[in-house]
């Protein structure tokens, strides 16, 4: 037999259940390896087929509901309910308006010259005084003593001058004694001029008949010169306001016109009787002057009023409600109620052009012809081309309830 030829050996039973073993753990191997992605793909593939059938159901439901849609046809378009106003013609001039102050024709503050401690007072707030009273004294015993003084001196210096001047005509005097003897004359009665004028400038009284303000001044106080004592207002039965316009607007105003003035409830007129000469470079605005005659009693000096001024000639323009109004960034607008074919009414936007105000109308100079309805409450919700209805009273009121919130809180 050849060497190289292998020899069968016989295996024990120890050898094959070795054999067996490892065969038995190659396939459990197996199998366990396959199970790691099998599993995860059947999961992933169930829940694939899920999802497409909840997508298919909703499709398909959605499809169903477009079709039920398009079989019962498009819902009824429904109205806005509205207020409509006509418009209608006013005539107007322009207008300016102004903050105005009153003034009384004749009025000072009160105050010294010169310094002393009070002795007399007649300041009493409110009380009117006639022209010359005296209304505050102040210490001028000094100056009553130093004035007896003064006249003495001035007798003596007038007789000086005279015995001097009878002697200069026999001339037994030249004329230089004569000179000196006149000036210590003219000296003598310039000091009693001059303690006579401190004791006036010391004795406080009324220039003209006046109302008498508030005062803090009482007997013994000493008040240095140029304290304010108290204020003087004229007791005339007129005031003056004062006011500013626009310098376009003081161009064609003139003296003599009538000028409307508000004070709360209480309207007067007013008549233009001066105007500044020149306007202020810095505010380019020009003071005007007007006269109120027969002021009534609760109106003061310093009390501030309304000045509405027309000036220009007279425009004819379109007036509609201001709540109509839309102010946008593109212009004014308000929707105008027009009827289509089928006879609805219809919002319909315009641009106007507003000139101003007047009162709880807006003038309009174009846009908007005279006899058109115009919307006012409800206008804020609409677009052009919706429908309109014309709201009841109750339903008017419901709709401006409405806007009035939107507007309140649009602003907040």
């Amino acid at each position: 037999m050849n060497k190289n030829t292998h020899e069968l050996k016989p295996v024990d039973s120890t050898e094959l259940k070795t054999i067996e073993n490892s065969s038995e753990a190659y396939i459990l191997n197996k199998t366990k390896t396959r199970s790691k992605w099998v599993v995860p793909l059947i999961s992933s593939t169930l829940v694939l087929i899920g999802v497409g059938a909840v997508g298919g159901g909703l499709v398909a439901y959605k499809a169903w509901q477009i079709k039920k849609m398009g079989e019962e046809g498009a819902p009824p378009e429904m109205p806005t309910f509205v207020k409509l106003a006509e418009a209608r013609p006013v005539s107007f001039r322009q207008n300016s308006s102004a903050v105005g102050t009153l003034i009384a024709p004749q009025w000072i503050t009160l105050s010294n010259e010169v310094a002393g401690t009070v002795t007399h007072v007649n300041l009493s707030a409110g009380a009117v005084v006639k022209k010359g009273d005296v209304l505050l004294q102040l210490d001028t015993s000094i100056e009553v003593a130093q004035l007896q003084s003064a006249k003495a001196a001035s007798k003596m210096a007038k007789s000086r001058f005279d015995r001097t001047q009878d002697a200069f005509k026999r001339a037994a005097l030249t004329a230089l004694e004569l000179d000196e003897a006149d000036s210590e004359r003219a000296q003598a009665e310039a000091k009693v001029i001059e303690l006579e004028a401190i004791i006036n400038k010391k004795t406080l009284t009324a220039p003209f008949d006046a109302r008498i303000g508030l005062s803090d001044t009482h007997l013994g106080q000493y008040i240095p010169s140029g304290t304010k004592i108290a204020t003087l207002q004229g007791t005339e039965n007129y005031l003056f306001v004062d006011f500013t316009l626009p310098q376009s607007v003081a161009h064609v105003v003139d003296v003599g016109q009538q000028v409307t003035l508000h004070s709360g409830p209480t309207t007067l007129t007013a008549t233009i009787t001066a105007m500044d000469s020149q306007t202020d470079k810095v505010t380019r605005n020009r003071m005007a002057r007007a006269k109120i005659e027969s002021t009534p009693p609760f109106m003061k000096p310093g009390d501030s009023v309304k000045v509405l001024i027309e000036y220009g000639p007279e425009v004819h323009a379109v007036a509609v409600p201001a709540e109509s109004l839309r102010r946008t960034p593109t212009g004014s607008q308000v929707f105008v109620a027009e009827k289509d074919k089928e006879g609805a009414l219809r919002a319909k936007q315009r641009t106007v052009q507003v000139i101003q105000t007047i009162g709880n109308d807006v003038a309009l100079f174009s846009g908007v012809q005279i006899g058109e309805s115009v919307v006012g409450s409800g206008s804020f919700k609409l677009m052009s081309g919706g429908l309109l209805q014309v709201a009841s009273e109750a339903q008017a009121g419901e709709v401006q309830t409405d806007e009035v919130q939107t507007v309140t809180s649009t602003k907040s």
